[in-house]
């Protein structure tokens, strides 16, 4: 399983908001003062039941306005038309049946890569998310099988559990600190849900939240650089299979175009270096691209291997591993937006920009990708300054991948308080991959996959044991 561990914290005398068990609920009504919007809902066999008819299948509880609170339940997936379907308890919901909100999304197949998620659903028409944080958990898709999930809220706070396990912790960003309602959500799925309590917890004052990012201890994403890089060709359909057998979170990969106008993966402006051809990409057209050998460099045992359409590369990852794409160039959006949105992968791509002007633009053609600038020079007091990161945040990027020696516990310290998650680069030292850890980044790439996670296994001998609920 991957999910950040934390350290314990205990809640006394707890002001208990609803206790719902259903059972003196009539069958097919539903208890006093809840309120579907969207989606079939009614109370079966003694257990709330949601079937999704629209893309966002609500409920809302009748509980008041509230900001720091726990809410848990029994859930199981009757139904889910893909493994990527989800249910999931939501807060904050000031507006009550529409946007925004913050959500606890758990996909049928938890394992995958993005199977946990933190999201904020800023506007519902159109729709636009945020993605917070993502995590996976150990557990197989089964219907029928009920799991307790439970999501706590303090300030700028927010954690995860299944079964009374921590699974995913994150800072939130500004927007999310409002007072509001609760809900249940579905879609693409049908799931029963039982025995819900809410809870109110104490504010988080800014001491003790402080105190919380000090003792948090993040488990970093592995991110396989240009695929599992160290063994294999880099940039290659081959790179990238061996990154997911390496167990990598995420897998990053270098976007170029050709001539005529095919987005594929090299790192290089030229194809000197990696094949055994010589030129710009920009002056080659595919078909010269792809008689080109981007294998045999690395070891005769690759010889035959070829550079890779983006689209190859898509088809190869799908609902496997999700794609950093560092863009080079203008970014080449329209070409990649083609691509991606046919795939529809849009929910599997991270978008690497250079510049202010490249994020804007992959945002223009894909709204939904998440985008992260790549810092690779500043100041822990440049980077730290409000300002510097309010300049991100308002131009939609959601994070920052930095060259390993700029980092600082200043900035991961700011960066987190905004909820601006923080990548590494790139890092081949087991004692580097340690540090990073220890300094709290989110994700750290790598040419080694195999030995990041071993790293990463040794440093997870932190437990972290939850207070009971009461």
């Amino acid at each position: 399983m991957f999910a950040p561990a934390a350290c314990a914290e205990s809640v006394s005398q707890p002001e208990m908001l609803l206790t719902e068990t259903f059972e003196t609920v009539a069958e097919g009504a539903l208890p006093e003062g809840w309120q579907p919007a969207g989606g079939n809902w009614s109370v079966t066999q003694g257990r709330l039941r949601g079937e999704a008819t629209v893309y966002l299948s609500k409920i809302l509880l009748p509980t008041p306005a509230q900001s720091d609170l726990a809410f848990e339940a029994d859930v199981a997936f009757e139904r889910a038309s893909d493994a990527g379907r989800w249910v999931a308890l939501a807060v904050r919901n000031p507006e009550g049946a529409g946007a925004p909100h913050l959500q606890f999304t758990h996909r049928f197949d938890r394992r995958q890569p993005n199977g946990l998620e933190f999201g904020w659903l800023a506007s519902h028409e159109p729709v636009k998310w945020s993605v917070l944080s993502v995590g996976s958990a150990d557990i197989a898709p089964e219907l029928g099988k009920a799991h307790r999930l439970r999501f706590e809220v303090r300030g700028w706070q927010a954690r995860g559990f299944i079964d009374d396990e921590l699974v995913l912790e994150q800072p939130l960003s500004p927007n999310a600190l409002v007072a509001g309602r609760l809900a249940l959500i579905i879609s693409g799925a049908t799931a029963t849900f039982d025995n819900i309590r809410v809870w109110k917890l104490p504010a988080l004052g800014a001491e003790e939240l402080d105190r919380l990012l000090e003792q948090t201890c993040t488990t970093p994403l592995v991110i396989a650089h240009r695929g599992n890089s160290l063994h294999a060709p880099e940039n290659t359909l081959e790179a990238i299979r061996q990154a997911i057998d390496a167990g990598a979170d995420l897998v990053e990969v270098d976007v170029n175009m050709s001539k005529d106008g095919v987005v594929v993966l090299m790192h290089d402006y030229t194809v000197d270096r990696t094949t055994n051809g010589k030129g710009k990409v920009s002056d080659l057209t595919l078909a010269e691209l792809k008689a080109l050998d981007a294998g045999a460099w690395k070891d005769p045992k690759y010889a035959g291997e070829r550079i890779p359409t983006l689209e190859e590369a898509c088809r190869l990852a799908k609902g496997k591993m999700p794609l950093v794409l560092d863009l080079k160039g203008n970014g080449y959006a329209e070409e990649i937006a083609e691509v991606v949105n046919r795939l529809e992968m849009s929910d599997q791509i991270i978008a690497a920009c250079w510049t202010l002007e490249q994020a804007a633009n992959i945002q223009r053609h894909l709204p939904l990708v998440v985008c992260k600038r790549i810092l690779p020079r500043g100041t822990p007091e440049q980077m730290a300054d409000p300002g510097f990161i309010n300049t991100h945040l308002q131009a939609g990027l959601r994070g920052f991948s930095c060259y390993n020696r700029i980092l600082s516990p200043l900035f991961i310290r700011a960066a987190r308080r905004r909820a601006m998650p923080v990548f590494a680069w790139t890092v081949n030292d087991p004692g580097e991959m340690e540090r990073m850890a220890m300094l709290g980044v989110d994700g750290i790439y790598t040419d080694d996959p195999v030995t990041l996670r071993q790293v990463l296994a040794n440093l997870r001998r932190r437990t972290w044991t939850p207070a009971p609920p009461p």
